[in-house]
């Protein structure tokens, strides 16, 4: 059996011990080949022949060793360590951490299938594994990134980023404008004026918002949330009572196989932002990639 072990060592939560949890898989009888994601040559853990994957980290480790792997058509399992901020995607695949579990479940061939997003423009494919979105979140990331470029982040934006987006969140909501887009879902309109449009691929994104809490992985459905001018103040109360738990279907996502959009505003895929003039007038071609990943521990 042989493994490797990608991990971020600057993970937000990270607590267990990589040296002792490396020791429990070697007495299972594994070979491990570990790698720090933050060294320079540390794609190369990808070139190696291994039976799967084991990514220790947060969503934004996880979707960048899943993403280049997708790209180097390296089709092997995955088992998630959650040890980021928010942990979207293994808290929305309720992933189990345990040695015997993530081993067992490749002895057993026990997969559990999780979709891969992608948004298909003119100028190029761009995957995503949590959400793709205009409107509140894309505002606010775009406004956190500024006030970092700035050096003006208060302390509370490195000790704890989700309560930090959280309070973003709620302090941008009421000033927010309601933008104007051109929407269809599998073929139907939905054009129209919305504080926030977010297409989901797992349960929870950003702080751990759980826009589609009943999201089913590997149902080959994507879930549509559009928030309008007078949900308002739902939303504003929906943010400062979450928790990161599962109030119900709140905004009523649509399920969706194929989802088209077209704005001006700025967009955000996953915690990254799209500059608005890369293609602002295009139409943004949403839907799953045909082959989701295998995930071992979920």
């Amino acid at each position: 059996m042989r493994i490797t072990l990608i991990y971020n060592p600057q993970a937000g939560a990270a607590s267990f011990s990589l040296e002792g949890f490396v020791k429990g898989l070697e007495a299972s009888g594994a070979e491990v080949l570990v790698h720090d994601i933050k060294e320079d040559n540390y794609e190369h853990a990808l070139d190696h022949s291994c039976d799967f994957i084991i990514i220790a980290g947060g969503d934004g480790t996880i979707e960048k060793i899943a993403e280049k792997a997708i790209n180097l058509d390296k089709n092997v399992p995955f088992a998630i360590l959650p040890c980021g901020n928010a942990n979207n995607i293994a808290g929305s695949l309720d992933v189990d951490t345990a040695i015997r579990s993530i081993v067992e479940s490749w002895q057993q061939q026990a997969f559990r299938n999780f979709t891969v997003g992608v948004i298909r423009r003119s100028y190029k494919n761009l995957t995503f594994f949590e959400s793709v979105g205009w409107g509140l979140f894309a505002e606010v990331l775009q406004e956190v990134k500024e006030e970092k470029k700035a050096a003006k982040q208060p302390a509370i934006a490195n000790q704890d980023k989700v309560k930090y987006g959280l309070q973003k969140l709620i302090q941008a909501v009421q000033e927010l404008q309601p933008a104007f887009y051109q929407i269809l879902v599998d073929g139907k309109d939905f054009s129209g004026y919305y504080l926030w449009v977010e297409v989901m691929n797992s349960r929870s994104m950003g702080p751990q918002l759980q826009l589609a809490p009943d999201a089913k992985h590997g149902d080959r459905y994507l879930d549509v949330v559009l928030i309008k001018e007078k949900e308002r103040d739902q939303l504003e109360k929906f943010l400062v009572t979450h928790k990161g738990e599962n109030h119900g279907d709140t905004f009523s996502p649509i399920k969706a196989r194929h989802i088209s959009i077209r704005s001006n505003q700025v967009m955000h895929i996953d915690d990254k932002l799209q500059p608005v003039e890369e293609g602002a007038e295009e139409w943004s071609e949403i839907s799953l990639l045909p082959e989701p990943l295998r995930i071992l521990n979920a």
